[in-house]
């Protein structure tokens, strides 16, 4: 969702934003999972810490919620209290526990995107502005997307729910 490298053209894409934000300003409900920010690829440190990012889920929050405040032409307590309550936010998770056994936090480079149960996306490219050769699908049909949702979408934000960031009615981390 966010840049983790200085090499790239911004730090975010506006127009993901901002198509996020027009969900959360009619009270569509958005889930968002990113990879751990301790996750690691490898042996080394995932790209969820990079050069602009500490805390990357906080982050994409304060995000959102500068975006709705720009949109909406409101104030960003009243921003983050919309995002608070349409906005499920956490890190990924593949089981209940909250690391692998070495301790590490999971990551997950594939990016998938989900859009109204009708419509998704599955590939490789980042939802940031970055000159890298990149390859995905976009599939638009209801049966698949309710088949992903069920086998995929669904199990993974079972799993990630328990540290959520943001999950309406439970948890609203600071942002």
């Amino acid at each position: 969702m966010l840049s983790c490298v200085f090499i790239v053209e911004a730090l975010f894409d506006e127009r993901v934003f901002a198509a996020l934000g027009n969900k959360v300003a009619h009270g569509i409900p958005i889930k968002i999972v990113l990879s751990a920010e301790d996750a690691r690829a490898g042996g080394d440190s995932y790209s969820n810490k990079g050069h602009f990012l500490v805390a990357p889920v906080k982050q994409t929050a304060e995000t959102l919620k500068k975006v709705v405040a720009k949109q909406q032409h409101i104030r960003e307590d009243r921003a983050r209290a919309m995002v608070c309550n349409d906005v499920s936010l956490a890190t990924i998770r593949n089981s209940a526990l909250p690391t692998w056994p070495n301790g590490s936090g999971y990551a997950n480079h594939a990016k998938v995107v989900s859009v109204d149960d009708a419509a998704f996306y599955i590939g490789s490219q980042n939802l940031y502005p970055a000159r890298l050769q990149e390859l995905g699908l976009i599939v638009e049909n209801p049966s698949a997307s309710a088949t992903l949702k069920h086998q995929y979408l669904d199990p993974l934000w079972g799993q990630s729910q328990g540290l959520a960031y943001i999950d309406p009615g439970r948890a609203c981390g600071p942002f």
